[in-house]
């Protein structure tokens, strides 16, 4: 409703944190990303009961438990500082006192604080208020792997994608020299898309300064190693033992050591070997081996285990390579095995669909919904979206004054480098689940310290990789010849890197490469100082995920255009389109477009790739030429297509889309149209779980009937799985901020959206968002400007109203941006007692001639220029307003009333809401929204 544009928020998740005593049985949770650094916890919290409501230090509210113990109680918390939710860990007062749980506390924080790690739980500070001690931490959505076990046997798939993880995330402890103690499930956090995360470091020891550790019986006995049970020195190897036992369990559903009391089970800890694994749903091969691996990790003697956690790692990703391999090459038996005996496609093969049984099951287990059965994403960093006519309003929308195709040459490049001719052959009957290797980085500094880096930068990677479910990702061994040994392991890509010196600086360089030819995706090469190594790590990582959503997009495509029809020359229009759109399709390609679709589907009438894209292109250019009757034929052909294949992914996200589009588009909106897209949106999210498209437009949904808290969580989901969003969300937490006043969120937020779009602008044609079809968009040195003017930093916001004129005179571009900056710049001029630059005064007139005859033909253009003077001349966009005839909708109105409302003038904008009745109840929801705002 108040904006248009797919804005998503960023920040990669982590998990809720559970004290160590929190019961087994404990409710998922749902918890939201905090900001990447730890905030300072300062102040005195009044004493008292500790419940909903109540605040700490004077900044975390607490918002609801989600996990209690004889120790103390996790909040999810809002941190008013910068209303952002955050976890808070609370020590019980009885505890506060006591000098060894202060000092475990204490070392939970610095421990933690030393990894750095997808798969690791960050811990942010320790604070102390009034008697009460506590940590903060991130939160995510999901709950503990034990209430996950605890819903009944997961797929073998997925248990052992847990397993990989959890020692990836052991392994990057074990590399900074430190040991949990107390791996369990309880202690490891499954997200949403999946994703496991070590938690809880309260029973951690450092051990870089000595071999081992000895200590008093610490931890849970029946997670226990026997050196554990014993009392005796720990290192590494304990923790191998304890992921051995989640391994079994997460395989079988059961311990290795049996059932019983606590005292049974510690018994046949340190006597008994350990139960054999069964696993009749793997294949002979891939069984065994998994057993010998578990074994291994049990064995009774330290020495005698795998090492590390890494070295496990290594282990598994070997057996799961094989897995893979032997899977693939027993599909075609398995789909002939007799009724009633599963099929190793239909329980644990890669090409398994999303919306196979087993993992519609997991999904559902997972998925979080209101009482109404409306799906609820994790209410994340709050905010609602900023005031926009019809995407107008804010000068960022549909109606544009850029000249040419928007970039369009960037998109001419029929497939990425290396790409070869299809070979229908190759194709699977099935859809697949390609697997990435990940090999160690090459040190060519000549210096051994930096020696461990290149399996750092490997992890960073992996840890990207882990969170698209897309594709399977595994580590490796470093090896002579990486192409060879990702090809022996079954692998479509690999991608490989190497560590330089540069001057002073160090330089990690990383390719993406297909095993079966060429280069697949483009170079990467990150320089910076040493110092900067986290940050360097950060953005290598997102890099290499920009570069397999890009080849696996491809991938994906031109296997559904082979597998969709056994008519060639419907395959070929269909693919002869993709080449014409490039990643995308945008309005110049409509006609050609549809002729090549029309002609796919003249071929095979079923065809249902082609009717999809059909439906896509043709709800694209009823939103652009305002055509209403094109969203029916859009409908008919998603229609067609799922009565052909009912659980088709694509098309079940186009419907999704088009559904939302179209309502959106329409100035009289019903509940009912909410409704049909809402389900629409919801049937798609089963499908393909993950799909940002489908979030985007779960997000706008909500945005447009003013559900805020839930436009947001979809929203910073969605980014989570397309970086090249990342434009679109900043612009809207920055819109927010400065509608809400909240200057230190703005200021963030602004600096991160100037970062992104100087990094787009500086990849050029290789940057993510224009690979992927997003099109460039003016504003973001405008948006910094606004957040520095009302704070009067005047020469900084000078600087960036001069970027953004050089930006839009870069892209040959006029209209209101460009006259929003010189605005904004002859403003600061009479703000310091300086002379108007004739230059740009003149310039001004010019534009705003151009505007006013622009305004006279369509109305939204006035919209368009009060909106983006909002920003840099409030007075200004006063007399755009009044350009604007009377509004014809309440959706109007209430367009018209945020402007008002952006511009000063609440008077005036509390008349426009009260020109049209609310009707339905989005309208109502919204008009309660704006007047609690003009209350303010």
């Amino acid at each position: 409703m108040r904006h248009e544009s797919s804005d998503l928020a960023t920040a990669p998740h982590a998990p809720p944190v559970l004290d160590a005593s929190t019961a087994p049985d404990a409710p998922p949770v749902l918890c939201p990303p905090t900001a990447p650094h730890a905030p300072p916890v300062l102040g005195a919290a009044v004493r008292g009961d500790l419940g909903p409501g109540h605040v700490i230090a004077g900044r975390y509210e607490l918002r609801s438990r989600l996990g209690a113990g004889g120790m103390g109680s996790v909040w999810r918390a809002l941190d008013h500082a910068v209303e952002e939710e955050v976890a808070v860990k609370v020590l019980l007062a009885d505890w506060s006192n006591e000098p060894v749980m202060v000092a475990r506390f204490r070392r939970e924080l610095r421990l933690a604080r030393k990894i750095s790690h997808p798969s690791v739980c960050r811990v942010f500070d320790l604070g102390e208020a009034d008697g009460l001690r506590f940590l903060t931490m991130e939160l995510i959505e999901g709950q503990t792997l034990r209430a996950l076990l605890a819903e009944g046997p997961l797929d073998p798939r997925r248990a052992l994608s847990i397993l990989q993880q959890v020692a990836s995330g052991l392994a990057a402890a074990h590399d900074q020299g430190i040991i949990h103690r107390d791996l369990k499930p309880e202690n490891v956090l499954v997200r949403r898309d999946g994703r496991a995360i070590v938690a809880d470091f309260g029973l951690a020891r450092g051990v870089l300064a000595q071999p081992s550790i000895v200590g008093s019986i610490a931890g849970t006995p029946s997670y226990m190693s026997p050196e554990q049970l014993r009392g005796e020195p720990l290192g590494p190897t304990s923790d191998i033992f304890a992921l051995g036992i989640l391994g079994f369990e997460l395989l079988t559903g059961r311990s290795p050591f049996g059932a019983g009391a606590p005292a049974t089970v510690m018994s046949a800890i340190l006597r008994d070997a350990p139960q054999r694994l069964e696993a009749p749903a793997l294949p002979e091969g891939a069984a065994r081996a998994l057993d010998e691996l578990l074994a291994r990790a049990l064995r009774k003697r330290p020495e005698e285990r795998f090492p590390s956690a890494g070295s496990f790692e290594a282990a598994l990703g070997a057996v799961l390579a094989d897995l893979c391999r032997a899977i693939d090459g027993a599909t075609a038996t398995a789909k002939t095995l007799p009724s009633g005996r599963p099929s190793l496609s239909s329980t644990l093969s890669p090409t398994m669909d999303a919306t196979s049984p087993g993992v519609r099951l997991s999904l559902a287990a997972m998925d979080s919904t209101s009482p109404g059965g409306r799906p609820l994403p994790s209410p994340r960093r709050r905010w609602r979206g900023a005031a926009a006519a019809a995407a107008l309003v804010l000068g960022l929308g549909a109606v544009t004054w850029r000249a040419g195709d928007g970039g369009q040459a960037a998109f001419e490049r029929a497939t990425p480098p290396g790409q070869q001719a299809l070979d229908v052959e190759s194709i699977p009957p099935e859809p697949t689940r390609p697997s990435i290797v990940v090999m160690p980085f090459d040190n060519l500094t000549e210096e051994a310290s930096w020696d461990g880096l290149g399996q750092s930068a490997a992890e960073a990677i992996l840890g990207g990789l882990y969170t698209m479910p897309q594709v399977l990702a595994l580590g490796a061994a470093r090896s002579g010849d990486p192409v060879a040994e990702a090809k022996r392991r079954g692998a479509a890509w690999v991608v490989t890197g190497t560590l330089q010196r540069v001057g002073e600086d160090l330089r990690l360089a990383a390719q993406l490469r297909a095993t079966g030819g060429p280069v697949a995706g483009e170079p990467i090469e990150i320089d910076g100082a040493p110092q900067e190594l986290p940050r360097l790590l950060d953005v290598l990582r997102d890099r290499a995920l920009d570069e397999v959503r890009l080849v696996w997009r491809d991938h994906h495509r031109r296997e559904r255009a082979a597998r969709g029809t056994s008519d060639a020359a419907a395959r070929a229009k269909l693919l002869l389109y993709y080449k014409m759109i490039g990643p995308a399709p945008r309005p110049q390609h409509h006609a050609e477009g549809k002729r090549l679709l029309d002609e796919a589907l003249a071929a095979d009438a079923g065809y249902v790739p082609a009717l999809a894209e059909r439906a896509y292109l043709q709800s694209l250019h009823a939103y652009v030429q305002n055509e209403p009757s094109l969203y029916t034929s859009a409908l008919d052909d998603l229609d067609r297509a799922l009565s052909r294949a009912p659980d088709d992914p694509q098309a079940r996200v186009m419907r999704c889309r088009v559904l939302q589009v179209k309502r959106q588009a329409g100035d009289h909106a019903t509940d009912a149209d909410n409704q049909a897209a809402l389900e629409a949106c919801e049937a798609a999210r089963h499908a393909d779980p993950g799909s940002a498209d489908v979030l985007v437009a779960f997000a706008r949904l909500y945005d447009d009937t003013c559900e805020t808290d839930l436009a947001n969580g979809f929203a910073e989901q969605a980014l989570e799985l397309d970086r090249s969003l990342s434009g679109r969300v900043l612009r809207q937490r920055v819109m927010l901020a400065v509608q809400e006043g909240k200057w230190e969120i703005a200021d963030r937020m602004s600096l991160r959206l100037v970062a992104f779009e100087q990094e787009q602008r500086a990849l050029g044609a290789r940057g993510i968002s224009r690979r992927m079809g997003v099109l460039p968009a003016p504003g973001a040195h405008l948006l910094r400007a606004a957040v520095l003017l009302r704070q009067d930093r005047l020469d900084e916001a000078r600087a960036e109203l001069e970027e953004e004129l050089a930006a839009d005179m870069g892209a040959k571009a006029d209209g209101p941006f460009e006259a929003a900056s010189i605005r904004g710049l002859l403003r600061i001029a009479r703000q310091k007692g300086e002379p108007a630059d004739a230059r740009l005064a003149k310039r001004l007139a010019a534009l705003e001639r151009q505007l006013q005859e622009g305004a006279a033909k369509n109305p939204h253009v006035a919209a368009s220029v009060a909106g983006a003077y909002q920003w840099t001349d409030p007075e200004a966009a006063l007399a755009w307003l009044g350009r604007m005839g009377a509004p014809s909708s309440f959706k109007e109105a209430f367009h018209r009333a945020l402007a008002y409302r952006m511009a000063g003038n609440d008077a005036a904008a509390r008349a426009a809401l009260g020109a049209r009745a609310p009707a339905e109840r989005w309208e109502q929801a919204c008009a309660t929204w704006l007047g609690s705002q003009l209350s303010l």
